[in-house]
């Protein structure tokens, strides 16, 4: 009779110890993310001072056709959220051959910032984008006379993609077309088998388990999933994880689905919930140590 009435005072502990600690969790996270948004909030503000100061000298030679102050005044008044004045000065950059320029007004376009909403106008500038950044001597040039380079393989792929998400949705002035979406789904993929890192090879992955470019296949998808994951993709491991949970692939099996999600290291963002469980699985023991 001792015993069980020790056991019982155990559990109880149990229950109200994992109650005290999720209280603390929650306003632990409460605080963090408090934090996470005011020092978010003095970063933007900064950028706007910095841009703001920078910008004013930049407009004389905007003014007078330097393509670069009138990419770098598109910029600004994109951080200033005054996309109409964006566009205009991204356009007179873009009709000057800037290189970045085209890309930048594409994307005001495809999302409507400023403007009004049209595909065919994006499809316009991203199609001017893709050839510019196919363009080696160009590329070069810029990489040569800048001082943080940048992959225009890269983001000529990413551009690709963009197109190819355009006609396979179809819509804002484009009709759907899955042909043209799978002759530039195609290029995407035929970037991303060259490439050895880890994230291309998840996006690969998904390219193969969407069937976009590619025959649709799962199988094919998982082991390019698995290269990644353990190359240290943790996004990878974790949509290893789903696929053992939905049989996408794989044999379906709640084992290897938690063995690929704790490699992903998931859990160390929800340590509440290892803790609950924890505490309640112990406090299961012991109620049936109590009714034995």
């Amino acid at each position: 009779m001792k015993n069980k009435r020790i056991l019982l005072w155990v559990v109880v502990a149990t229950v109200l110890l994992a109650i005290i600690v999720t209280t603390i969790c929650i306003c632990a996270s409460s605080k963090r993310g408090e934090r996470s948004k005011q020092t978010q909030q003095i970063k933007r503000e900064k950028v706007v001072v910095v841009t703001r100061v920078f910008g004013e000298g930049q407009i004389k030679a905007a003014n007078e056709g330097d393509a670069e102050a009138q990419l770098f005044l598109g910029r600004h008044y994109c951080e200033e959220k005054d996309y109409v004045a964006a566009a205009q000065w991204y356009r007179k950059a873009a009709e000057q051959g800037n290189l970045e320029a085209p890309e930048e007004l594409g994307n005001i376009y495809y999302e409507g910032r400023g403007v009004k909403r049209d595909w065919n106008e994006a499809l316009k500038w991203y199609f001017a984008a893709a050839e510019l950044y196919d363009n080696e001597q160009l590329t070069s040039d810029y990489n040569r006379t800048h001082v943080m380079p940048h992959d225009f393989k890269h983001r000529q792929k990413d551009i690709h993609n963009r197109i190819g998400e355009i006609y396979a949705c179809g819509g804002f002035g484009v009709e759907r077309d899955k042909v043209e979406a799978d002759k530039w789904y195609f290029k995407v993929v035929e970037y991303l088998h060259k490439s050895s890192s880890s994230s291309d090879k998840m996006e690969l992955a998904e390219m193969y388990f969407d069937g976009r470019g590619v025959d649709k296949n799962a199988l094919t998808g998982v082991k390019l999933c698995r290269k990644a994951a353990n190359m240290g993709s943790r996004a990878a491991a974790i949509r290893l994880s789903y696929c053992y949970c939905d049989g996408e692939g794989v044999p379906a099996s709640i084992f290897m689905a938690a063995i690929w999600w704790l490699k992903s290291g998931e859990w160390k963002y929800y340590p509440l919930t290892v803790i609950i469980l924890w505490f309640l699985l112990f406090a299961i023991g012991c109620i049936k140590k109590l009714f034995k």
